[in-house]
């Protein structure tokens, strides 16, 4: 009996040793497991749900595809009607009065931008300059406001850039001062093209004062500028013979050195004859020629700066011409670049040597370091005669060539223009104003003074 009794006592006995928490803490376990899995699958199952989601989104996303495609190859055909209509109603409006054409033209596209060079003649008394300009000085009149307005009227340019052309990427090739001419001046912007380069200098005309012309435009690169693109300048500087001569001229008011109203003076010459015209030249035009320091031909300039130093090419006079029943003599001067009031001076100088005030060794004592201080011409004979692009011309910008910056072909119609409107008012306003009789008054009572 006690054998048949032993084992079950046994395993009572182990299971009694056994904690009664380790079944259940099993049971857990194995929860938690089937709770993990089922989480896990239910995580799956909702990506791919999703995923199928997104490609039913796809699929409906081509078939909008497919159907705009088709709706604008159906549509072609009206497109082209109404293409066809517009066309037609063009038609009709270019019979119409000018006014609807007005209408037209502020419906139209914004036509394509080029960056251009215009080149014009202007004759500049009654302006007070070239430049164009703002804020307070803004009711100043120049020649660029007179041309801003044309280019304006022609559809060149857009209204709202006349507060500021800066932005058409306006430079100019050289700024003249007030009552100063221009024979071939330079200015480059973009342009809007509502025609071809020719027929835009006649539409351009049309809406510019007589006294201000274009004669021509090029096509040149973005990056082009009017004033750094010049290789050098020619001014011209239209001047009675008087100055240069030493035949008596009555004065505006009496000289009290001489007691009179008429010049009298030791000069060199009696009258402006051809042996005053070669002196002038080979001796005194000449000595100007070269790189020489200019401090005391302009302002706020000393001898040390490096810019005070300038590189004048040519200087020389021309045959005398009556103009007006007045005798000039137009002198040339080509220089690299010129300083404010620069050639002015150097009119004083040549004029104080010819009429005996100094000695031919004073044009070479003014570029010494000392301080002298020297009149002004009056500037209503000068005038920028040419500005040189041999540099530009020489070269194709970009693999094109848009064309040489000269026009050749206008040198007769700018020499006639000169002759009309520049010569002639200067003469004018010579036997209205005195204006160079004036000035030789006063240059006899203040003559150059060595500070």
């Amino acid at each position: 009996m006690g054998n048949f009794l032993s084992p079950p006592e046994k395993e009572s006995s182990n299971n009694n040793k056994q904690p009664s928490v380790q079944p259940n803490s099993r049971k857990r376990k194995k929860k938690s497991s089937s709770l993990t899995r089922e989480s896990y699958n239910v995580k799956k199952e909702k990506q791919k749900g999703r995923g199928k989601e997104k490609e039913k989104e796809k699929e409906k996303g081509s078939q909008k595809l497919k159907r705009k495609r088709y709706n604008t190859n159906a549509t072609k055909k009206p497109r082209q009607q109404t293409q066809r209509i517009s066309q037609t109603q063009q038609t009709q409006r270019k019979s119409q009065p000018q006014q609807n054409q007005n209408l037209e033209l502020t419906k139209r596209k914004r036509p394509i931008k080029r960056k251009v060079v215009l080149m014009f003649s202007y004759c500049g008394t009654g302006y007070h300059g070239l430049q164009i300009q703002y804020g307070e000085l803004k009711h100043i009149k120049t020649v660029e406001t007179d041309l801003v307005q044309a280019l304006i009227k022609c559809n060149a340019i857009h209204p709202r850039n006349q507060e500021d052309v800066k932005k058409i990427g306006w430079s100019r090739a050289g700024r003249t001062d007030k009552g100063v001419h221009s024979a071939r001046q330079y200015v480059a912007f973009k342009m809007e093209f509502s025609y071809d380069e020719e027929q835009m200098v006649i539409e351009l005309n049309k809406h510019l004062p007589s006294h201000i012309r274009a004669w021509g435009i090029r096509r040149v690169p973005k990056s082009f500028l009017a004033h750094k693109r010049a290789d050098s300048r020619e001014y011209a500087f239209l001047l009675p013979t008087f100055l240069f001569s030493g035949k008596k001229v009555q004065l505006i008011e009496p000289n009290f050195e001489t007691k009179n109203n008429f010049v009298d003076d030791k000069v060199l010459f009696d009258k402006f004859d051809s042996e005053a015209l070669s002196f002038l030249n080979q001796k005194v035009f000449s000595q100007f020629v070269g790189t020489h320091n200019f401090h005391n031909y302009t302002k706020k300039k000393n001898f040390s700066e490096p810019s005070s130093k300038r590189y004048i090419k040519r200087m020389e006079a021309e045959e005398p011409q009556t103009i007006g029943g007045i005798k000039f003599v137009l002198i040339k001067i080509h220089g690299q670049s010129f300083m404010l009031h620069q050639i002015r001076k150097m009119m004083t100088i040549a004029i104080t040597v010819m009429r005996g005030g100094e000695k031919l060794s004073f044009i070479e004592e003014s570029f010494g370091q000392q301080q002298l201080r020297i009149g002004i011409v009056p500037g209503d004979g000068l005038l920028l005669n040419k500005v040189f692009y041999e540099v530009y011309n020489n070269q194709k910008m970009g693999g094109i060539d848009k064309g040489d910056i000269y026009f050749e072909e206008k040198d007769q119609q700018i020499e006639e223009f000169l002759q009309n409107k520049i010569y002639k008012k200067v003469s004018q306003l010579e036997k209205e104003n005195h204006t160079f009789r004036r000035w030789l008054n006063n240059y006899y009572q203040y003559p150059i003074e060595r500070k």
